[in-house]
């Protein structure tokens, strides 16, 4: 689950670059995750990086929900933005937490759960859009 995961946002990232709207983000993770028989939480989403840490555009994993007009933006050099999809072991969609139904904050109000106890794994990324394609600037390798 946690190698998918790391391959999930690496490939969503391979689709970025000048001119691509960013719903390829979704669009991929979405195959991904129908391949794979995962789900794709909607409530996770990448977000800008600027002045402020969060900050739009609020990037969805998963062509579900979201702003049209923002995920038919398309990518600009310079731009820098998360990509940080989370998978979950099921295809159903639970209900009953406090983040949309499928998921809920634990004790500490950081972690976040599956509300049905499936195994979920999250991967992020900080990019930067390049003249010619992207760059991770958070990588460890």
């Amino acid at each position: 689950l946690a190698r998918h995961s790391r391959e999930l946002t690496l490939g969503a990232i391979a689709q970025c670059k000048p001119g691509a709207p960013f719903r390829v983000i979704g669009e991929f993770c979405d195959a991904f995750a129908q391949l794979h028989n995962y789900r794709i939480p909607e409530p996770i989403c990448g977000h800008g990086i600027g002045r402020f840490f969060h900050q739009p555009p609020v990037l969805r994993h998963t062509v579900e929900g979201g702003d049209d007009e923002v995920q038919g933006q398309a990518m600009e050099p310079g731009m820098v933005f998360t990509v940080e999809p989370c998978i979950l072991e099921t295809v159903e969609k639970s209900v009953g937490g406090d983040l949309d139904g499928e998921l809920a904050y634990a004790e500490d109000e950081w972690a976040i759960l599956s509300t049905d106890g499936s195994w979920s794994a999250a991967h992020e990324e900080t990019i930067l859009i390049t003249q010619n394609g992207c760059e991770i600037l958070t990588s460890t390798e």
